[in-house]
């Protein structure tokens, strides 16, 4: 029984993220098939500033701030509670002044929970951005960075990377 109880679960999750995709689309959202949304995403500002490419998966509480545009490329996974922010306070000036800029997560990235992306920032392909991390930079591609603020802690490898 519990297998039938497991799949009726799963099935209304993907009725679920049909609908919520299929409402951002209609926002103005780009978003391209096979798209997941698995639990309550937070969107503040303009949906048609959305795009996300084919097989991608955002967790319970991600937040995403749409005020600039912001881009999330084929296979990208952003995990539970993690914020991709397109907005935000300049550190360097006082009285501090609000920036908006885009927001580039390259194909393949995965965004651990509790994450941090900035406005501003482009994380390139392959990248891991580890759990809590809060990113102020651009990430190479196919790196883990962590910390806060996002540091290098290693190269990924061969078998990190997607076969073509």
């Amino acid at each position: 029984m519990s297998e039938s109880v497991d799949g009726a679960v799963w099935r209304l999750a993907v009725w679920r993220s049909r609908v919520i995709v299929t409402w951002w689309r209609l926002r103005g959202a780009r978003i391209a098939s096979d798209v997941r949304v698995l639990g309550d995403v937070v969107i503040t500002g303009p949906t048609r500033n959305l795009t996300i490419g084919d097989g991608s998966r955002l967790n319970p509480g991600v937040v995403l701030n749409l005020d600039a545009p912001v881009r999330l490329g084929r296979d990208v996974h952003l995990s539970s509670r993690c914020q991709v922010l397109s907005t935000g306070l300049l550190t360097d000036v006082v009285p501090r002044e609000h920036v908006r800029a885009s927001v580039v997560l390259g194909d393949h990235v995965w965004v651990a929970a509790g994450a941090v992306v900035t406005a501003g920032v482009t994380v390139g392909e392959g990248a891991v951005v580890a759990a809590n991390a809060v990113v102020t930079k651009d990430v190479a591609p196919y790196t883990l960075v962590g910390g806060t603020p996002a540091v290098l802690i290693r190269e990924l490898g061969a078998s990190d990377r997607p076969e073509p």
